[in-house]
C-alpha cells in the first residue's frame, strides 16, 4: 500500500482510497492504457495490407501466365515465346508453390 498525493488539497492519502479523507475529492485512477488495442489494429492492419498485396500480385503473375499461353496459341512451335512461358509457369510455382 503506498501513498498518494491528493489533487485538490495536497495531502498523503493511500493509493487504495476511492475519496481523500481530507477534502472528500475523488481520487483520480490510473489513465487507461489502449496500447492492446492498438496492437490488435496495427496487427489487423499489416494483414489486410500484405494479403492485398500479395493477391495482387499473384494475379499479376497469373495474368502474364495466362497472356504468354494465348500468344503460344497465336504464333504456335515459336521457340522464344515457348521459353517465356516455360519461365513464367517455373518462376510462378517456385514463389507460390502451385500450378498456375
Amino acid at each position: 500500500m503506498a501513498l498518494i498525493e491528493c489533487h485538490e488539497c495536497k495531502r498523503e492519502i493511500s493509493d487504495q482510497a476511492k475519496v481523500c479523507p481530507g477534502c472528500g475529492a475523488k481520487v483520480r485512477g490510473e489513465p487507461k492504457s489502449y496500447a492492446w488495442l492498438w496492437t490488435i489494429l496495427i496487427l489487423l492492419a499489416g494483414f489486410v495490407w500484405y494479403s492485398t498485396v500479395t493477391t495482387k500480385e499473384q494475379r499479376q503473375d497469373q495474368m502474364a501466365y495466362e497472356l504468354c499461353l494465348q500468344d503460344m496459341k497465336k504464333f504456335p512451335g515459336n521457340p522464344i515465346v515457348a521459353g517465356t512461358c516455360t519461365m513464367l509457369r517455373d518462376k510462378y510455382k517456385a514463389k507460390y508453390h502451385r500450378e498456375p
